[in-house]
C-alpha cells in the first residue's frame, strides 16, 4: 500500500512507502496491536496531507491446505490541524510477485466484476492452482460498485527479482500519464497496455483509487490460496474486535507484572512490544562481505529477525537480536528458535557469524555499499534467550533438541570468537583476555558500542573490559550446555576458560578507584600500560554479570559511581559516558552520552538477581525514572536513546 497527493508530484518519494522522513514530516506510523500470528493493527496519521489512515491484517482458519487472510484499509476523519493544501488524496494498492533467485512461470491477471476487483495469480505450469485476491470498497459508510468509485489500473512486466523497488516504477507510471494528458488535474497511472500486449508477463499490478480529503472509506483486500468464492465485502468489525481482544488477553497472560504499573506506562510497554513485533522481517540473499568467497557470504540464505528500526536500520543486527528475542521468545518460542537457528545458519566454515546481516538488494538499498568484515565479533547476547528457554521449567522439549542439534554451531561460533578476538593477537602471553579486533580503533563496531572511546592520546585498547565479561559469560554458558549434553571434555575445557578468564579479569582493576576499565597500551611503544580514563557503560558489566563479589569494595564503588549526578546518572537512566568526558556529546555522539535501553536493561537485571539484599543497589533498583519524554509519538527501539534529543551537561 501507498499514498500520495493525488494533484502533484514533484519527486518519487513524495509518494508515501516506507516513509523513510518520517520524523522530520511528523508523520505518525504506529502498531497498536501485532500478535505475531494472525493479526495486525497499524495506523497512519500524515497532517500534510490531512490523512488519517488505520489498517488491519487478518488470517482466517489458515491450515497447511489453505490460506486465507484479509487486509483492511480504513481512511478516517482526520482530526487536529492539517498542514495540507490538496483536495485529493490517491491510494494504490501494489501485487507483487517475487521470485527471488529462482524463476519461475507465475504471472497476474486483474478482472473487474460490479462489485469486485479480482487479481489472480496463474501459472504455466498446469500443476499449480490459481490463487486469489477480491478487492471491494465502501466510501463515506456505503458500500461502492466499482465503476462507482474513481480508479486507475495498471500491470507491469518487471524483474520479479526486483520487484521490491516498487516506488519508482510507479512514479515514472504517473509522470508518463502526466505528459501525456497535463491538463488532468489528477496523478493518474499510465493507460494499461502490458495486459494486452504481454499479458503472461505481468508481475506486478497497481490498483489506483481516489478519495476527496474529507472522505471516509474501507477498503477490503481478501486473499485465498485456493477459492475465489467469498471474496467480497463484509462487515469485519466483529472479528476485529475478537482479534484485539484475544491479543490483550494473551499480552496480559505473557508480562504479567505490566498491569502493577499506571495504565499510561501500560499502554507505553504494550505500544513497544507490538512495534517490536511490527518490525519482525524475513530477508533472503547473500552478503556483501570482505571476504567474498566466504559460504555465508556468497550463499543466499533466508534470515527471520526483529530489527531494530522499520526505517532507519530495517536489517538484522546480531548482538541488538538477542536483547528482541528476550521478548519475543516470550511471546512466541517457534518463531523465537526459529530466529536464531537462521542466526547459526549463517556461520562460516571458521566460526564468523556477520554481525550485520542485510541479504539482498532490498536491504542493502537502504546503505549501499555496506560491507561486513570477517575480522568483527559481537557481543553473543543470543545466549540471553537461549538461557532463558532452557531453564524455564515449564519449556517444552524442543528447547533441549535445539540446544543439542545447533551445539556444534556453539562451538564453532565460541572457537571463532576465542582465537579471532584475543588479546595475544598483537603482543602475545595475553591468553584468556580479550579485546574487540576491527578495522580501526576509533570506531568498534564489533562491541556493539560503536564509538564508545577506547583510547587515550597515543594509546589504544590491550584488553576490555565489556569482551572480557562477555567471555566469562560465554563459558559459562558452554559450560552448562556441555556439561548436560554429556560432553564432560568440552565440559572441562569451558570450565577452565570460565575460570581462567574470571582470574584474569581482575587485573582490569583499577586499584586507585576500585573500578574495572580497559587496559590500553601506547601504540608506538607497546610496552606502558594505563587504564582508560573514560568512565561509562563498559565500566559497569562486573556488575550487571554478577561478578563483583557483595560486600566488596569494587561493588561499593561501582554502585557509587552510578548513583551519582556528576557521573552517568541522569533522570532518564544511566548516560553511556561521563558527562565530563571529553568525548562527551562529540562527533555522532552515538555512544558517547545518550541513554540505552538495552544497557540499562543488564544493569538493573544484574542489581535484581545479584544485588537484591545490597542496600545501595536496591536503591538504585526502585528509584523513579522521569516519564515526561513518553508523550513523544515515538518510541526507540532497545538500541536507540530513549529521549529524542542528547542529554547534554546544561540540560
Amino acid at each position: 500500500l501507498m499514498y500520495l497527493n493525488a494533484e502533484e508530484l514533484q519527486k518519487p518519494e513524495d509518494i508515501r512507502y516506507k516513509i523513510r522522513n518520517r520524523p522530520s514530516e511528523n508523520i505518525l506510523y504506529n502498531f497498536n496491536y501485532h500478535n505475531l500470528n494472525n493479526f495486525a493493527e497499524h495506523i497512519t496519521r500524515d497532517p500534510n496531507l490531512a490523512l488519517s489512515m488505520t489498517n488491519h491484517f487478518a488470517k482466517i482458519n489458515a491450515t497447511n491446505e489453505q490460506q486465507r487472510w484479509i487486509s483492511r484499509t480504513l481512511l478516517n476523519k482526520f482530526d487536529g490541524q492539517p498542514n495540507n493544501t490538496n483536495n485529493q488524496n490517491s491510494l494504490i494498492l501494489i501485487f507483487n510477485l517475487e521470485s527471488f533467485d529462482k524463476p519461475d512461470a507465475k504471472y497476474l491477471e486483474i478482472k473487474e466484476e460490479e462489485n469486485l476487483i479480482v487479481v489472480t495469480i496463474q501459472s504455466e505450469d498446469a500443476s499449480k492452482k490459481p490463487e486469489y485476491f477480491g478487492i471491494s470498497l465502501s466510501v463515506n459508510g456505503v458500500s461502492k460498485k466499482i465503476s462507482e468509485v474513481d480508479h486507475q489500473i495498471q500491470g507491469f512486466a518487471s524483474n520479479k527479482t526486483k520487484n521490491w523497488n516498487v516506488l519508482y516504477t510507479v512514479a515514472d507510471s504517473l509522470n508518463a500519464a502526466k505528459a501525456k494528458t497535463p491538463e488532468s488535474k489528477l496523478l493518474r497511472l499510465d493507460t494499461n497496455e502490458e495486459f494486452q500486449k504481454n499479458p503472461k508477463n505481468v508481475s506486478q499490478i497497481a490498483v489506483q483509487f481516489f478519495f476527496a480529503v474529507q472522505d471516509t472509506a474501507e477498503i477490503q483486500v481478501v486473499y485465498d490460496s485456493s477459492s475465489s468464492e467469498n471474496l467480497g465485502f463484509s462487515d469485519l468489525t466483529p472479528l476485529i474486535n475478537k482479534l484485539r481482544e484475544q491479543t490483550d488477553t494473551y499480552y496480559k497472560t505473557v508480562f504479567p507484572n505490566n498491569k502493577q504499573l499506571p495504565e499510561r506506562y501500560q499502554k507505553c510497554a504494550a505500544s513497544a512490544f507490538y512495534n517490536l513485533a511490527g518490525g519482525l522481517q524475513y530477508n533472503y540473499g547473500d552478503l556483501l562481505c570482505n571476504v567474498p568467497e566466504s559460504k555465508t557470504c556468497k550463499s543466499k540464505k533466508g534470515m527471520l529477525s526483529f530489527t531494530p528500526s522499520r526505517f532507519g536500520f530495517p536489517r538484522p543486527f546480531l548482538w541488538d537480536e538477542g536483547f528482541h528475542l528476550l521478548l519475543g521468545c516470550r511471546w512466541n518460542e517457534d518463531i523465537c528458535l526459529t530466529s536464531i537457528a537462521n542466526w547459526l545458519d549463517t556461520i562460516d566454515d571458521n566460526g564468523w557469524i556477520p554481525r550485520e546481516q542485510p541479504r539482498g538488494e532490498e536491504l542493502r538499498n537502504y546503505i549501499p555499499g555496506l560491507v561486513e568484515n570477517n575480522n568483527e565479533g559481537n557481543p553473543p547476547s543470543l545466549f540471553f534467550p537461549l538461557l532463558y528457554l532452557y531453564k524455564k521449567t515449564e519449556s517444552s522439549g524442543k528447547v533441549n533438541i535445539f540446544i543439542e542439534q545447533y551445539y556444534q554451531s556453539f562451538k564453532k561460533w565460541y572457537y571463532w570468537f576465542y582465537r579471532t578476538q584475543n588479546a595475544n593477537k598483537r603482543s602475545g602471553g595475553y591468553a584468556d583476555r580479550f579485546k574487540w579486533w576491527g578495522p580501526i580503533e576509533e570506531i568498534n563496531l564489533g562491541s556493539g558500542m560503536d564509538d564508545y572511546p577506547r583510547f587515550n592520546g597515543t594509546s589504544v585498547s590491550e584488553v576490555n573490559i565489556d569482551a572480557q565479561v562477555w567471555m566469562i559469560f560465554w563459558s559459562d554458558a558452554m559450560r552448562l550446555f556441555s556439561g548436560d549434553l554429556g560432553r564432560q571434555a568440552d565440559k572441562i575445557f569451558f570450565n577452565q576458560r570460565f575460570q581462567n578468564t574470571l582470574k584474569n579479569m581482575a587485573e582490569l582493576l583499577d586499584k586507585s578507584d576500585l573500578l574495572y576499565k580497559d587496559l590500553l597500551v601506547d601504540e608506538e611503544t607497546r610496552k606502558q600500560h594505563t587504564f582508560s580514563q573514560h568512565f561509562g557503560y563498559i565500566n559497569l558489566f562486573p556488575l550487571a554479570f554478577g561478578l563483583l563479589p557483595k560486600g566488596s569494595a569494587e561493588l561499593n564503588a561501582t554502585l557509587d559511581f552510578i548513583y551519582n549526578n556528576d557521573t552517568i546518572w541522569s533522570e532518564y537512566g544511566l548516560r553511556s559516558l561521563h558527562i565530563h568526558d571529553e568525548f562527551y556529546g562529540v562527533g555522532s555522539n552515538y555512544w558517547r552520552g545518550p541513554v540505552w535501553v538495552g544497557i540499562n536493561y543488564l544493569v538493573l537485571k544484574g542489581l535484581k538477581l545479584h544485588y537484591s539484599d545490597v542496600p545501595e543497589a536496591v536503591k538504585i533498583y526502585t528509584e523513579p525514572v522521569s516519564y515526561t519524554h513518553l508523550t513523544l509519538p515515538t518510541i526507540y527501539s532497545v538500541q536507540i536513546s530513549v529521549v529524542a534529543v542528547s542529554l547534554k551537561k546544561k540540560n
